[in-house]
């Protein structure tokens, strides 16, 4: 299709988003479904994913403003989800296991959670039937 598909997490959010041609948006938003509806959480990806998340810990950890902020966090919002760092701490994610992530997305994946939203050159009442 010639788009582009990634993913982003924050302290809030975690956001898929495609780019594609306006003719693409029906498929984008099908490949988007099927992403968040049919994940296989397939234990090597799992692996792989968690050498990423641990690489990422080092990098972050190097950068004096990400570190600064993070702690800025922890005491702003102590007790609260807010003050977590977004890659949480490596005990998680050294100890994770497939069925974790499995039941964490059953149970905050869902619906009333999510919104789906489209920019630009998308007719709107095309895109509320996907």
């Amino acid at each position: 299709m010639g788009g582009q598909l990634n993913a982003y997490t924050s302290r809030e959010q975690t956001v898929y988003h495609a780019h594609v041609l306006k003719k693409d948006v029906p498929k984008a938003v099908e490949i988007l479904a099927d992403i968040l509806q049919n994940s296989t959480f397939k234990e090597e990806d799992i692996e792989r994913e968690r050498g990423v998340i641990l690489r990422e810990m080092v990098d972050v950890e190097s950068q004096v403003d990400e570190v600064i902020f993070d702690h800025l966090h922890s005491i702003a919002f102590q007790g609260n989800s807010l003050g977590y760092t977004i890659l949480g701490p490596e005990k998680n994610i050294k100890s994770i296991k497939r069925d974790d992530l499995i039941k964490y997305v059953k149970t905050h994946y869902t619906a009333p959670r999510m919104v789906l939203a489209a920019a630009g050159a998308v007719d709107h009442n095309e895109y509320v039937p996907l």
